[in-house]
């Protein structure tokens, strides 16, 4: 593996939240606050969960962050992404960590 880059892994966080704030389906359920209410906090809590899983040094499932996703947005604001974009959004913090990576990080 790529030694880290420390500063490229610190930034991690934003990275996530800049891709998840461009995710038009999930920018839909916030700014419309469908579910029960204070889908910005939501939101975050989203981007917490995802950057803690990706952090955590196991190896990242795809298919498994996609099923969490999906689940996440209908538990949470009562919507199915029905245009496939949380298999879009994976790619895209996959390539973040490849370029940034991570002692004992394995990326399928």
């Amino acid at each position: 593996a790529a030694a880290p880059n420390a500063q490229g892994l610190a930034l991690f966080p934003e990275a996530v939240r800049a891709v998840f704030e461009r995710w038009t389906a999930l920018n839909l359920a916030v700014s419309h606050n469908w579910g029960d209410g204070d889908s910005h906090a939501k939101r975050e809590e989203l981007i917490s969960h995802c950057v803690g899983g990706f952090a955590s040094g196991k190896k990242v499932d795809p298919t498994e962050v996609e099923d969490f996703l999906d689940g996440f947005l209908l538990q949470n604001f009562t919507t199915e992404a029905d245009d496939d974009s949380p298999r879009e959004v994976i790619p895209l913090t996959r390539q973040w960590l490849m370029h940034h990576p991570q002692p004992n990080r394995s990326l399928p």
